[in-house]
């Protein structure tokens, strides 16, 4: 049995409390900011973990981890794309990274990754019963899962602990635009540092911003303001404070909610919904950003709606093709749904996707000329 919701109806704290007490095993996948992450749960413990950090920027955390170098790097993917083999196979081949030591280094990202989805963003979330698969850095795969063992527990505990460590980080930086000077002469040693330290200092190296970071990291605001946090009680950096003389038409956060604004107008919902969840994922408290969201996301459900009547019963036209898409468990079952004679509403109504997400489905089944309405 599959269970949905929205995370900020059913807070992750209180899903994973649930799953623990009731000794579910299964996959819990969480949405968020147009990315999605994947926890494999069993008996109380997170088994295993996918995110996308591990598929989208592999290479960029293999060299600001200091695991590798950019040349090292170039001559990896150039490998991987000849032999048509994932980026982990081409590491080990050439004898590049060690499998162990890349598996600690994602396992520690990935730790981080998954306190980081207990802040109060929105987003959404589908657990289903399916029987827990085994998971696990399987380099002739092309998509990769992290194996883990961590109690929920702990999880919850740490979550809560950051939750609360958060209020006292934004008395400490109320603004995000905050300038930061790198103090190399107190810089500790490479393998002293966690992986985050690592990635946020080469950021800042570059002459990265803040929101630059966050983007590039794909972490919220809350998760790199406590990494300077950290560092700075080190003595690694020095925070200088805003930056006031910077124009407000430049600031990363108001441009991406005029961004989306426009494509809001150009009815590009799914774009701006997009960017005003990254939007909300930078800035957690702001109402603006907040209320753009839940008013882009009405907007867009009206216009799915004009497309997919709820009284309209969906019909397949070419089963070929249909058989031959590549869908996700919750899809299949709602594909599987579709000769049993249901409208649109009560397709919706079955669903383990949410509303938005069956709406799109079907639409895009029907444009693309594999089901029909009547």
């Amino acid at each position: 049995m599959a269970i949905h919701g929205d995370l900020k109806t059913f807070p992750l704290a209180d899903l994973l409390s649930y799953l623990r007490s009731s000794s579910r095993t299964g996959t819990l996948s969480v949405r968020r900011d147009g990315a999605e992450w994947e926890l494999a749960v069993a008996l109380g413990r997170v088994t295993g973990y996918a995110g996308p950090e591990l598929r989208e920027n592999l290479g960029q955390i293999a060299v600001m981890s200091g695991l590798t170098t950019e040349a090292d790097l170039r001559t990896a993917i150039a490998y991987a794309k000849e032999r048509g083999v994932p980026l982990q196979r081409a590491f080990a081949d050439l004898a590049i990274i060690a499998p162990r030591q890349l598996n600690e280094c994602l396992t520690e990202l990935a730790t981080e990754s998954l306190y980081d989805l207990f802040l109060d963003l929105p987003g959404t979330f589908v657990f289903s019963d399916a029987a827990d698969r085994a998971i696990g850095i399987d380099l002739a795969e092309d998509e990769e899962r992290l194996p883990l063992d961590v109690d929920i527990n702990h999880l919850l505990m740490e979550g809560a602990r950051r939750q609360d460590e958060w209020t006292h980080i934004r008395e400490r930086f109320p603004r995000d635009d905050v300038r930061v000077r790198i103090v190399h002469e107190h810089l500790p040693p490479l393998d002293a540092l966690g992986v985050r330290e690592r990635r946020v200092l080469a950021s800042l190296s570059a002459g990265q911003s803040v929101s630059d970071i966050c983007l590039e990291l794909r972490a919220p605001v809350p998760s790199v303001l406590r990494t300077l946090a950290q560092l700075e009680a080190d003595g690694a950096v020095q925070i200088l404070g805003a930056d006031d003389a910077r124009p407000p038409e430049r600031d990363r956060f108001d441009d991406l909610l005029r961004q989306a604004m426009t494509l809001k107008a150009a009815q590009q919902f799914d774009e701006a919904v997009a960017i005003l969840e990254v939007a909300v994922r930078m800035r957690p408290d702001s109402e603006a950003a907040r209320a753009a969201l839940k008013e882009t996301l009405e907007d867009q459900l009206k216009d799915l709606y004009a497309a997919m009547p709820p009284l309209k019963v969906p019909h397949v036209v070419d089963e070929a093709r249909l058989r031959r898409m590549r869908l996700r468990p919750e899809e299949r079952f709602v594909v599987d749904r579709l000769g049993a004679n249901m409208d649109v509403g009560g397709l919706i109504m079955v669903s383990s996707l949410n509303e938005r997400d069956t709406l799109k489905m079907l639409r895009k089944l029907v444009h693309g000329g594999i089901v029909t309405l009547r």
